[in-house]
């Protein structure tokens, strides 16, 4: 596991969003995309300004080019820590905490603490942390809902999505037989008895999950849509 190194900002100590990703074990695009959502909801409300966690930043790399990333508070580390369980959990909690204290020791006494003395204190610490984030954890749980309510798809499942609706469209013509299934007002001619499968699917998908558009379908109902698309059967008349 790579170590957190933590910055004093304007006397505000702060956390780097790619060494918390590396150390928990994530792609740094999907925490940002994590972070960017409990943002959202935090600045909702005035009293938990999103800025009292994350702080939006870049960073370069060796072409110039500027990319996003976030600078964590302790607080931050906190929500962050506080949304895993397990191991990686627990190392990641160990880990800021000891180098957040270990930095304001450094800036209280202006020289290095000894491992001993880093890890007292490391314990005092959490001791006088454990009912703060008793509430903390609280208020995470109240604000995932929010956030699991509120995050729809990302680009690459709308993709998915189109491409099952694509396929179970393919699959119907080819079992059409007019003998016996008629689609309602269905013209006899493949391209426009296409368009009213197409049609049919996707208001049927908009009808089903109470969406204007297939694109803000939330991401926990992800799988739910591809299965009732595959499952899909267009409306019939005798």
């Amino acid at each position: 596991m790579n170590e957190l190194t933590i910055v004093n900002q304007n006397g505000q100590l702060l956390a780097d969003s790619r060494d918390v990703a590396s150390l928990i074990d994530k792609r740094h695009d999907h925490l940002i995309r994590d972070i960017e959502g409990y943002s959202a909801v935090l600045d909702q409300t005035p009293d938990l300004g999103a800025d009292q966690y994350f702080i939006a930043s870049t960073y370069q790399v060796g072409t110039g080019k500027n990319y996003k990333r976030y600078l964590l508070t302790r607080k931050g580390c906190e929500f962050v820590a506080n949304k895993m369980t397990g191991d990686k959990g627990i190392r990641f909690t160990a880990e800021y905490v000891s180098k957040f204290q270990e930095m304001e020791q450094i800036i209280s006494n202006n020289a290095p603490i000894s491992e001993k003395e880093q890890l007292l204190a490391t314990m005092r610490l959490s001791m006088m942390h454990d009912e703060e984030l008793k509430g903390i954890r609280s208020n995470i749980t109240a604000l995932e809902t929010k956030v699991d309510n509120m995050v729809t798809l990302t680009a690459g499942q709308q993709r998915l999505l189109q491409k099952e609706v694509s396929k179970r469209v393919a699959t119907l013509l080819e079992s059409l037989d007019e003998r016996h299934l008629q689609l309602v007002a269905l013209s006899p001619e493949r391209d426009k008895a296409k368009r009213k499968l197409y049609s049919q699917l996707h208001r049927a998908i908009k009808d089903s999950f109470a969406v204007p558009s297939y694109r803000d379908i939330r991401t926990q109902d992800y799988q739910e849509a591809v299965n009732f698309i595959k499952a899909w059967r267009p409306r019939l008349v005798a």
